[in-house]
């Protein structure tokens, strides 16, 4: 039987290996984001058309209290009903929840 010290270094460790190896880039994010979801979301207050009432705005998203970085890489990275499959990589989701998770700061 395992004990509980082993048990939690290991469930840290699991958790470091599925952090992304680079930085993640709100800013390219962003771009992700203007050029792929604001055709349904509004993904930024100074957006000027798109969107759509019957989807949350990514700063909605943000505010969530269930939102966070491990939620968004999930719900990005499963397909979805009534959303696109982009089919994003790794680093283009962890770079979009990045942005996402940049907008809870601002007003």
């Amino acid at each position: 039987m395992f004990t509980r010290p082993f048990l939690v270094s290991a469930m840290l460790c699991g958790l470091a290996a599925a952090q992304p190896a680079q930085a993640q880039d709100a800013g390219a994010g962003e771009r992700i984001a203007q050029n792929w979801c604001s055709r349904c979301h509004v993904v930024d207050s100074g957006q000027q058309k798109g969107g759509s009432d019957a989807v949350p705005t990514f700063s909605s998203i943000a505010r969530r209290a269930s939102t966070s970085q491990a939620s968004l890489t999930v719900f990005l990275a499963t397909p979805h009903r009534g959303m696109p499959d982009f089919n994003l990589t790794r680093a283009e989701i962890q770079n979009v929840v990045a942005y996402i998770l940049s907008l809870r700061d601002r007003p």
